[in-house]
């Protein structure tokens, strides 16, 4: 007999979403278990935040359903879905710059008790160790502290599935540490993550299972082991393996280097130009991660 655990928490089905002729996410279809930390990797432009960005009531889709606790939520207001139990950070932060760490952590309360939701804020600026911050300006704050209280803030809204958008993007180790250690807390205390970012190092070690998105479509599912193995996905970020023996290497303008190797050097290169060897797979993320468009991508 199947355990509650086992049972789809957030539950996605035929999603698609098209921007005139570009199929951003395209019938894509998927299940979280809770307690769960899950991960959502793919190339620069596959889809990665258009997903999000439908998950949380950003954007409404064209066809599909998001079943969330039973219900589908598809094309709801993000405020709904947000006091469903859902939350979401952002690349960027979106803290009140002009307000002070406490106000922003207030204003993003759902409780309308104005006692509890003080306590509450205290409590979570407390338990990141920013007490001392808590009257300063977010503006003022270097970028992985805004980074981390805006992942509190999200805790404000009591969410019981909490998708992240690039966390470890521009902080520093420390801060890094950090973040890993309140995911691992929060997860200790029932919450459900889907994390994207091309941290593939963090990916990899923090998440049961991952997701692989490329031109829009799911193209693998499973454990981190299997993911890095995989061909689908290795041909997603790196391009297809030579079956024949490598021509001779090419001079490059100038004269400095040649492409060698299984793979082309506009394979390797990406959309943004001639790059050296490419890194593991815990490297895989950020530059890596372009490869040469064959259609339009919308991330």
């Amino acid at each position: 007999m199947a355990s509650a655990d086992d049972a789809p928490i957030l539950a996605v089905r035929g999603l698609t979403r098209r921007f005139g002729g570009v199929i951003a996410v395209d019938d894509c279809s998927f299940a979280l278990t809770p307690h769960r930390v899950w991960g959502l990797i793919g190339p620069n432009g596959s889809g990665k935040t258009t997903l999000f960005n439908l998950l949380s009531g950003v954007l409404a889709p064209n066809a599909g359903q998001i079943v969330f606790k039973g219900q589908n939520v598809a094309g709801w207001p993000s405020h709904r879905i947000t006091a469903l139990g859902l939350g979401r950070t952002f690349q960027i932060t979106r803290l009140f710059h002009g307000m002070t760490v406490l106000e922003n952590m207030r204003v993003a309360a759902r409780a309308a008790d104005p006692a509890r939701v003080a306590a509450r804020a205290d409590e979570l600026i407390e338990f990141v160790g920013l007490n001392a911050l808590r009257d300063e300006y977010a503006g003022n704050l270097s970028y992985g502290q805004q980074k981390l209280i805006e992942f509190m803030r999200i805790l404000m809204t009591e969410p019981d599935v909490i998708l992240l958008d690039e966390p470890f993007a521009g902080v520093n180790p420390v801060m890094e540490n950090k973040l890993v250690d309140l995911i691992h807390t929060l997860l200790a205390q029932g919450k459900t993550f889907l994390i994207t970012d091309h941290e593939m190092r963090l990916v990899m070690s923090l998440c049961e299972r991952v997701l692989v998105l490329d031109y829009g479509h799911l193209i693998a599912e499973g454990p981190p082991a299997a993911i890095q193995a995989d061909e689908r996905v290795i041909e997603a970020y790196f391009g297809r393996r030579r079956s024949a023996a490598p021509s001779p290497p090419t001079p490059l303008p100038g004269g400095e280097g040649s492409s060698s190797g299984p793979l082309s050097q506009g394979e390797r290169a990406g959309d943004e130009g001639i790059r050296g060897p490419l890194s593991p797979w815990e490297r895989a993320g950020g530059e890596g991660a372009s490869r040469p468009p064959s259609g339009s991508r919308e991330e």
